[in-house]
């Protein structure tokens, strides 16, 4: 949802910096999924993905075609475990959040993934807020700022 998205072939692509992280996603990886390296820019790499039946998959959580501003989390990963709503919270701060003064922030250009991160947000304890942002670009932007009892 972060820092991926899907090609025109299905296959799903992730750029990251982090090689720990990278590395983590290769054990990870199961029969189902085949990895490669696609590019390899400055210092970032860009990981592919090619997932036996994603299209079907895809098609299931209805994200096939998604964009940006598309975006949404699944109502399945909203009733995931405290665990894997916290994995999920964490890897969305990973990519698209930051801290000001001490505040938590997340930033996206989808207002239903707005709404589904402070869901989330809200599942684990915390409050959140969602302020609209309108860029140079004339793209909105949703801007959360939260906090919650222990940070993620």
């Amino acid at each position: 949802i972060g820092d991926g998205s899907m090609t025109k072939n299905h296959s799903v692509t992730f750029t990251t910096v982090d090689m720990a992280l990278l590395e983590s996603l290769r054990e990870r990886a199961n029969k189902d999924w085949e990895i490669v390296e696609c590019a390899n820019k400055d210092f970032a790499r860009t990981v592919c993905f090619r997932l036996k039946n994603a299209r079907k998959d895809f098609r299931a959580l209805n994200l096939l075609g998604c964009k940006s501003w598309e975006k949404f989390i699944p109502e399945e990963y909203k009733l995931g475990s405290p665990e894997q709503r916290l994995e999920l919270l964490q890897g969305l701060l990973d990519t698209d959040g930051w801290v000001q003064k001490g505040i938590a922030k997340y930033s996206t250009t989808s207002n239903q993934l707005a709404k589904d991160v402070k869901e989330i947000v809200g599942s684990l304890g915390g409050v959140a807020f969602i302020s609209t942002r309108k860029k140079k670009t004339l793209t909105r932007s949703y801007q959360l700022s939260y906090n919650r009892p222990s940070c993620p």
